[in-house]
């Protein structure tokens, strides 16, 4: 029979149509959806577990004060709060922990027959990772935690992302890793250590990738010398890392001594004391840039100036030669092995320290340059280029802070660079970034600190490259220049205070006679 509702007749069953289900790749699911489904189940838990029970008579807020019937006491109300704090907590923490994925990664050596593979659990919510790696033919355990140095303007998910993993191994070394994101879950990097040893790896892979991964690059590095600073059991040889006195990185050999590349330092004689046993000097002279295949300009008179105050510690300060850690052309790995990183600052120079004894005298001649848009200062390693100050310079508030962690008696740094991002042999900043304006850094009260000029000053050379200015009257100032007058007292000794009146008189007024520019050499000295 049929319906008098005309409405009615035009009623139909709605169509569903059926939409196939889309496959995440890897059968993981994508970071955004798998964090948007944890928040809700979080907020639904919470939201249960903030609802107080139903009293027994019905009303849950009553406005006599008289305790009802079957209504919650004072007691069970604090007891069913402190009940719902636990549950929140606990729910929280097994949220964060459903977030982490595990994952393989895979990697060889370009210099050295070696290859290693190891496990990342990577925790999405906080994104961060640990890394544990094990190379295949040393049998040397590195362990590590990344995390995101740069993520893409407008960019979804994890896709673009650059960022660091700051490792250390059980033979000592430290690694200098970086790595780019092609998903969440999967990108590629590369790294190096202080012993020149440089590695390429992929990460995301599951187990048969990486055996996969293995299988084909073992064959390519049997050729390959051996992993440098690793001896083998059982074979006599040198420790990896020194535990006693300081070693000696001059290890280029095929860089030092070129014809455009001055070595040798302007003859100034200092008096002589005995020599101090305990007390240590790291000297960097970072010249040859263009040898790394950076488009950084090379400093020409960088091994001539850390010739001469490595004269100087020896003879004027009575350090050691064995003391004295001497780096020619350093990489961002050695700088980081040396000095320590943020994550990390105990470097290899706080085991070096005898505590309350040692005296250090750190010394660095080299580029510096703003490496982002706050205006940071930062030393330039010569294997970084200039869009990669950044991420890879040693920040002057970095090395600050870890030179004023030492447990030394005292720590002294002298810095042969400026910090404009120009310099005598050319422009160091990155055309991307332009009009960037150094800031001042704060010195710890328990360092003293020199530099060859203000944030915004360039460093200047002498006029036929020879030397740096700052350092060539900064030795004849401590030699005693300083200490005559009308500079000093004669007291015999010149200090700070007469040396930083001596390089007005003679650094300042050159660098106008030479260049018609400004320098002005910036000494804080610290605190008693």
């Amino acid at each position: 029979m049929r319906s008098a509702n005309p409405s009615a007749r035009r009623k139909q069953p709605p169509i569903v149509h059926a939409v196939p289900r889309r496959r995440m790749s890897l059968g993981r699911p994508s970071n955004s959806a798998k964090t948007q489904r944890i928040s809700k189940f979080i907020s639904n838990a919470i939201r249960t577990v903030n609802t107080p029970p139903m009293p027994a008579n019905g009303f849950r807020n009553s406005a006599n004060p008289v305790i009802e019937r079957g209504r919650l006491s004072s007691r069970e109300t604090t007891m069913f709060a402190d009940v719902r704090r636990c549950i929140s907590i606990a729910l929280f923490a097994a949220a964060v922990s459903a977030c982490s994925v595990n994952y393989k990664v895979a990697g060889s050596f370009e210099n050295a027959n070696e290859v290693f593979r190891g496990d990342i659990n990577h925790n999405l919510l906080i994104g961060e990772a640990e890394v544990v790696a094990t190379g295949e033919n040393s049998g040397i355990v590195c362990k590590g935690r990344s995390y995101v140095t740069h993520k893409p303007v407008l960019a979804l998910g994890c896709a673009g992302q650059r960022g660091k993993v700051d490792m250390t191994c059980d033979d000592g070394r430290s690694l200098d890793v970086d790595f780019r994101a092609h998903s969440c879950s999967s990108g590629d990097g590369r790294g190096s250590d202080a012993y020149g040893n440089r590695f390429t790896f992929a990460f995301g892979l599951d187990e048969q990738e990486a055996e996969k991964y293995i299988a084909q690059r073992l064959p390519q590095v049997q050729q390959r010398p051996a992993l440098r600073g690793f001896a083998p059991t059982g074979v006599s040889a040198a420790p990896v890392a020194p535990t006693a006195s300081p070693t000696n990185f001059s290890r280029k050999a095929a860089a030092q001594g070129l014809p455009n590349f001055p070595t040798t330092a302007h003859p100034i004689a200092f008096s002589s004391i005995k020599p101090r046993p305990d007390d240590i000097a790291v000297i960097i002279g970072n010249a040859n840039y263009s040898a790394k295949g950076t488009n950084v300009p090379d400093v020409v008179p960088a091994y001539a100036d850390a010739e001469g105050f490595k004269n100087y510690v020896i003879s004027a300060l009575g350090v050691p030669t064995g003391n004295v850690v001497m780096v020619r052309d350093a990489t961002s790995a050695e700088m980081s092995y040396i000095f320590g990183t943020k994550r990390n600052p105990k470097g290899k120079l706080a085991e070096w320290v005898k505590p309350n004894q040692s005296q250090v005298y750190v010394y660095y001649a080299g580029h510096g340059a703003p490496g982002d848009k706050t205006g940071r200062s930062f030393l330039v390693p010569v294997d970084v280029d200039d869009s990669m100050i950044g991420i890879k310079g040693i920040a002057l508030e970095t090395l600050y802070a870890n030179l004023s962690k030492l447990s030394a008696k005292s720590v002294t740094l002298v810095v042969e660079a400026s910090f404009s991002g120009i310099s005598e042999s050319g422009n160091v900043l990155n055309k991307m970034l332009p009009n960037l304006r150094p800031i001042e850094t704060p010195v710890p009260k328990n360092l003293t600190v020199a530099i060859a000029g203000a944030p915004s000053q360039v460093a200047s050379w002498e006029q036929d490259s020879s030397h740096g200015l700052f350092t060539k009257y900064l030795l004849k100032g401590m030699s005693g220049d300083a200490d005559r007058s009308p500079h000093g007292n004669g007291n015999g000794t010149a200090s700070w205070t007469d040396v930083d009146a001596y390089l007005k008189a003679t650094l300042s007024k050159l660098t106008r006679q030479y260049y018609g520019r400004r320098q002005v050499a910036q000494i804080s000295i610290s605190a008693p």
